[in-house]
């Protein structure tokens, strides 16, 4: 055996795992969009030319209803970035249901969190937004994703580093001249 070859195993080993490390670990469907799906405002104009297909959906979580056939959740719905979280602002195209198979924990799916689910449209369900009658898009869920919330940092703050806050010129120091750390 040639004598570098141990040498290369471990760093392809090495590299493998550094490349594992960093993959995502959002689902494939959340990441990419299904060919050829229907927007939400084409699902509610037309609900029924659309029912059956895969539509790949996200918005805030509004509410957990968990009912004995399933759990449904109230969506509102906003646009997408490429790899399918939802953006935190901006326009929302409307509302929509979707629907799980189980029990949503409400400690985990979490109201006024980012979601977004990939299912089958299956027709319209007529509910109430205060007095107002809508007619929601209906999904039936296949794979869903929570997003964490998203950290928010300062700005970093630029700060001159030859400023010293206890500088006066007419006062001269008995210690020799230090610079301090900006914070």
């Amino acid at each position: 055996m040639p004598k570098g070859s141990s040498t290369s195993r471990w760093l392809l080993a090495g590299l493998l795992a550094l490349l594992t490390g960093c993959a995502s670990t959002t689902p494939e469907p959340i990441r990419q969009a299904p060919p050829d799906a229907p927007t939400l405002e084409e699902a509610r104009t037309a609900p029924e030319e659309h029912r059956g297909e895969t539509v790949r959906w996200g918005g805030t979580l509004l509410a957990v209803d968990n009912r004995a056939e399933g759990a449904r959740l109230e969506i509102l719905a906003r646009p997408l970035e490429s790899g399918g979280r939802p953006e935190e602002e901006g326009a929302s195209p409307g509302r929509f249901l979707a629907d799980l198979e189980g029990v949503a924990d409400p400690a985990v799916f979490v109201v006024g969190g980012a979601i977004t689910v990939v299912g089958r449209l299956d027709g319209l369900v007529q509910g109430r937004i205060g007095e107002y009658t809508y007619d929601y898009p209906r999904v039936v869920v296949d794979h869903h994703h929570l997003w964490q919330p998203r950290v928010q940092r300062p700005d970093p703050v630029w700060c001159d580093p030859w400023y010293d806050p206890w500088y006066d010129p007419y006062y001269p120091r008995p210690w020799p001249h230090r610079r301090y750390p900006c914070w």
